[in-house]
């Protein structure tokens, strides 16, 4: 008897069995998850542009309250001691809209770690507590 080579026709689900094996399921999975739910926070360059607008917005605040001159003031003030927020770390937020963010707030050689909490609307990221 002649050896005969007999070829099996894999089709592509054979293929994506393979590929989605029990143990390897899983991190497909929750990649897809993590995609699909749009669960990126915001990056640093967020966090700057919502605090600068979270700046401003306070300083016109205050211009409504106490005067053009106060307002003024402040905005040398923050010139003179630029405050940055440095962002540490984010997670999306329990129980409410929006995320968790960990921050270092940073004035002169100050430092200190405040939670904030951000959403995003309209496309951008503004900052909606921990700035009291």
């Amino acid at each position: 008897m002649k050896n005969v080579l007999i070829l099996k026709p894999v089709s592509i689900f054979s293929t994506l069995e393979t590929i989605l094996k029990p143990q390897r399921a899983l991190p497909l999975l929750l990649v897809a998850l993590v995609a699909a739910c749009g669960g990126a926070g915001p990056s640093q360059k967020d966090i700057n542009k919502a605090f600068s607008e979270a700046q401003e917005n306070a300083v016109k605040a205050l211009e409504e309250f106490m005067g053009k001159d106060a307002g003024e003031m402040a905005r040398e003030r923050m010139k003179e001691n630029p405050t940055q927020l440095r962002l540490l770390g984010c997670a999306t937020a329990e129980n409410t809209s929006g995320h968790r963010c960990d921050v270092e707030l940073i004035e002169g050689d100050a430092k200190v770690a405040i939670p904030i909490r951000v959403i995003k609307d309209d496309g951008k990221w503004i900052i909606v507590e921990g700035l009291d």
